[in-house]
């Protein structure tokens, strides 16, 4: 089993819950290197806490261009969201590893929503077309 584990209180939950069942559980987050406000370090200290392996994924700006084109081919209808590419880029090591994945998606709503969203899809762009971010 997974988790998609960005540090935040949602996803930490999840994290947590999973393991006080005593679930055997991965932990996997987004690296966006020096680009954008990385959560990292939060997740970090979330697994080291709760003592499951950390999965670091790379999603810099190219690693997110090179995704871009298989993205769009897995959407069924058009999306708009500025994280799809990296959460794509996340799913794809992810699936290599396990079959069931665990996030705190809609979680952040409960906590007057997620403001920094815009903040990060902007970072991650900025690098590789700072006029459009």
């Amino acid at each position: 089993m997974g988790v998609f584990l960005p540090g935040g209180l949602d996803s930490s939950l999840v994290a947590a819950l999973l393991v006080e069942a005593g679930v055997k559980v991965r932990a996997y987050s987004l690296d966006l290197c020096q680009f954008g406000i990385s959560e990292y370090p939060y997740a970090e200290k979330v697994a080291k806490f709760l003592n499951i392996p950390m999965v670091k994924v790379n999603a810099s700006p190219k690693n997110i261009k090179n995704a871009l084109i298989s993205t769009i081919k897995a959407l069924d209808l058009p999306f708009a969201d500025g994280v799809t590419v990296p959460l794509f880029v996340l799913n794809q090591v992810a699936s290599q590893e396990t079959q069931v994945i665990f996030n705190g998606e809609g979680g952040d709503q409960l906590f007057a929503g997620w403001t920094n969203k815009p903040l990060i899809a902007a970072g991650t762009y900025q690098a590789e077309y700072p006029n459009q971010a």
